[in-house]
Formats: structure tokens, sequence, C-alpha cells
């Protein structure tokens, strides 16, 4: 099953979508993907949390709706493809500690410390 099939069978399936529409970068970036041989990966859709669909609007579960998906991307060390659905902002994954933790103030000079 191809990335394109894939994400038709988990926008229908899981989203009650009617079909998924890829953007022409999309399509290309899927094509090119699939030769490179991650056609086989897991795939991933990042959308809006406040809908089923890409709408913030459309909230709770909508039916019967068109899916867009503008970009496609890689992250081949963790084993999947992810798509990028309607107006949606990745954020980088976060460590378990963060490097505020290790970060102070010199009381007796007022500079920081362990910034660098």
């Amino acid at each position: 099953m191809g990335i394109e099939s894939k994400l038709e069978a988990v926008a229908c399936t899981i989203y009650g979508a009617r079909s998924v529409e890829l953007s022409p970068l999309a399509k290309t970036q899927a094509e090119r993907f699939e030769r490179q041989g991650y056609g086989g990966l897991a795939v991933c859709i990042a959308k809006t949390p406040l809908s089923l669909s890409h709408d913030p609007k459309l909230l709770g579960s909508p039916r019967d709706f068109v899916l867009p998906v503008r970009e496609l991307r890689l992250s081949a060390g963790a084993g999947f493809v992810y798509a990028l659905a309607g107006d949606v902002t990745t954020m980088p994954g976060l460590p378990t500690r963060p490097a505020l933790m290790d970060i102070d103030l010199d009381l007796e000079t007022g500079a920081p410390v362990g910034l660098f």
C-alpha cells in the first residue's frame, strides 16, 4: 500500500473523511519518498486538535469532508511519514529534561550560569 493509499485509509476509516486531496507538492513528495524506498513506512497526520478534520471550525466528528494534505515530511529514523493537513504548525520534539533546569544566576556577579 502506497503513502497516498495509507493516508486515504486513515482519513476515511478513522476521521470520517470522504477523501484525501494531496497538493501538487505533497504528490511530488509522496512519489519521491516511495522511489527512495520509504513507501512501506507508517503514516501519521498532523492536523488541528479541535476536530477530526483539518478545519478547527468543524468541531467534533464531522463527516463527508475532503482532507487537504499540503505537505509530507519524512521521519526516516522514527520510521514514519507525516502529512500536514490544513493550516497546522509542527513543533520539534523536546527533551525529557529541559535545558532550563541547568540555567542559574550567579548572585554575586549577576551573570547567567549554565547557558553555554
